[in-house]
């Protein structure tokens, strides 16, 4: 093999992976090539053939007596690359090539000689075909290339074999999709991770990963998909917000705090982002700039009831006991039937020194649902402001029954003991609060320490 071919097949070789060799499975389209020139040149035996493992190139080297050719067919990633390296490929850093010689085969092609080496470059579409030979002689070469380029014609569209992975990576996705809205989680997430493996950049997969996952209470591997959805698609607001939603739940306030201002930054006007945010700065004890981020949420849907619950309770936390009773008037209105909204509602009142109102509000609350410990804890607030003390004892002794870890109440039952001249009851509360909120406790023993308690 002179060194036209030598430099052709060499060039080859470095689309391959050692060792693999007759075995690799070859694209479809490159068996159409080969089987063309098998079945149009039977004198020419086929040598060898090296097929990349990525399905994108594969090598051939055929053989005629004492004329070789060696041929290399590559799918570039676009028409513009192959168009790029079309340009001047032909026989390489051979010196002294002769001029260029058009062919009317493809989309483009020449052939281009230099002593008794000689090559043909086609292009069809992002497909690049190199075909070298060791003979001055440009007959069975030109032959070749045009085997090659009726093989093309015959095949409607070109596509990469990359481009049939994310296909079929689109298939999978679809069905796992189909999966879990039938609430097949765990098919679902075969699926999907099945997508990951056909196509790693699917940012798609990656974020139905982890809604899937999210789904069967496995927030650390939910995270994990939603963080790759992110870095693959940094400008997708909804990935962001499901990422957030899952630090939430998990009860890392600081990074979904992180990942909702990202979704909002991205898109201003996402409702349920605001939400989380809202809430999540009422974890992080950002009572104001929860208020901020709800007034936004509701300024969108001034009758979600979700939002304008949360943002009255936002008010509470933040100080504002005015707003919140206006606020959460306006939801008893939208929803008479919430437990949650006239606890608040009897909080609020409280707050601003309508003991009786705050009575009324909490007592309904607790029709609707008796079984609440926050509503008790705050009808014990209530009977305290009013100095009812032996009633207040009774209510956060419901609520610390009903919730044996509401630190709040606790902290309130031991209060009212110190108030009525117990503090022994009193130490009581405080050590199971030293167990549940150490700085409560520490306020709490300060309160049962001091001259005048």
């Amino acid at each position: 093999m002179n060194c036209a071919a030598k430099c052709v097949l060499a060039f080859a070789l470095t689309y391959i992976l050692s060792g693999q060799l007759l075995a690799q499975q070859v694209n479809p389209l490159f068996l159409k090539i080969e089987n063309a020139i098998r079945q149009m040149e039977p004198e020419w035996t086929l040598m060898n053939r090296w097929p990349a493992p990525t399905g994108q190139s594969i090598g051939f080297r055929w053989k005629s007596d004492h004329q070789e050719i060696g041929a290399l067919i590559i799918f570039q990633r676009t028409t513009a690359d192959a168009t790029l390296l079309f340009q001047d490929d032909g026989l390489g850093q051979i010196p002294g090539k002769g001029p260029r010689l058009n062919l009317n085969l493809g989309d483009e092609c020449y052939l281009r000689q230099s002593g008794r080496n000689t090559a043909v470059i086609l292009r069809k579409n992002n497909l690049l075909v190199r075909l070298g030979s060791n003979s001055s002689e440009p007959e069975a070469l030109i032959r070749f290339a045009r085997h090659v380029a009726a093989a093309l014609d015959e095949t409607e569209t070109l596509i990469d074999p990359n481009e049939l992975k994310r296909q079929e990576a689109r298939k999978r996705l679809s069905q796992g999709e189909s999966a879990l809205t039938h609430g097949n989680y765990h098919a679902a997430i075969e699926e999907f991770r099945n997508a990951i493996g056909l196509d790693a950049e699917s940012a798609d997969a990656y974020q139905a990963l982890g809604t899937a996952y999210s789904k069967i209470g496995d927030r650390a591997r939910a995270i994990e998909a939603f963080k790759e959805a992110v870095r693959l698609r940094p400008e997708w607001p909804e990935a962001h917000y499901q990422l957030g939603t899952s630090y939430y739940e998990a009860g890392e306030y600081s990074a979904a705090a992180s990942a909702f201002e990202e979704a909002v930054r991205l898109k201003p006007d996402y409702f349920d982002a605001l939400v989380g945010l809202g809430r999540t700065y009422q974890h992080a004890g950002l009572h104001a700039r929860s208020v901020e981020a709800l007034q936004k949420a509701v300024a969108l849907r001034s009758d979600n009831i979700d939002a304008k619950t949360a943002l009255g309770t936002a008010f509470l936390m933040a100080g504002r006991p005015d707003k919140a009773v206006t606020t959460l008037n306006e939801v008893v209105r939208l929803s008479p039937d919430s437990a949650v909204v006239y606890a608040a509602l009897g909080q609020a009142y409280r707050l601003t020194g309508k003991f009786a109102k705050a009575l009324d509000a909490i007592e309904q609350a607790l029709r609707i649902s008796p079984e609440d410990p926050v509503a008790h804890n705050y009808l014990g607030q209530t009977y305290a402001s009013l100095d009812r003390h032996s009633e207040a004892i009774v209510a956060y002794q419901r609520s610390v029954t009903l919730k044996p870890d509401y630190a709040e109440a606790h902290y309130n039952l031991g209060l009212v003991y110190l108030s009525i001249g117990e503090p022994g009851q009193a130490q009581a509360e405080y050590i199971v609060l030293r167990n549940l909120n150490s700085k409560l406790a520490d306020i709490l023993l300060l309160k049962i320490t001091a001259p005048n308690p």
